[in-house]
């Protein structure tokens, strides 16, 4: 399962579709505080997604906290920010892209991480 961090409902339900389309199991949320209300471990979560757009500052520990579980995680920026990049690699990111976001390319760093023991 793949979790989605998102607070807009039109891009939360792009990336859900696009990964169940890919056979993924999706657990979409609209912000931190859902996000940490999971049990990632419990859940089944093998991966995370975590759109910075509309998120507050929280975003970055909550991106510690999930890769603390042994989770991979990909964060996407609106926009390039050099800042923002070198703050989401330091709190654990494996990845990070930047809207608009190439779907082809999205998916396939997505079942790689989720591929990933």
């Amino acid at each position: 399962m793949i979790l989605v961090v998102e607070a807009e409902s039109r891009n939360r339900e792009l990336l859900q579709g696009a990964l169940e389309k890919m056979g993924h199991s999706v657990l979409a949320v609209a912000n931190e505080i859902e996000a940490h209300a999971i049990d990632l471990e419990g859940t089944g979560i093998r991966a995370a997604v975590i759109d910075l757009a509309g998120l507050s500052a929280e975003v970055w520990g909550l991106c510690r906290f999930i890769t603390a579980q042994r989770v991979p995680c990909l964060v996407i920026l609106p926009r390039e920010n050099r800042q923002a990049r070198a703050m989401a690699l330091a709190s654990g990111a494996q990845t990070v892209l930047v809207k608009p976001l190439v779907m082809k390319e999205f998916l396939g760093i997505m079942g790689s991480l989720v591929e990933k023991p």
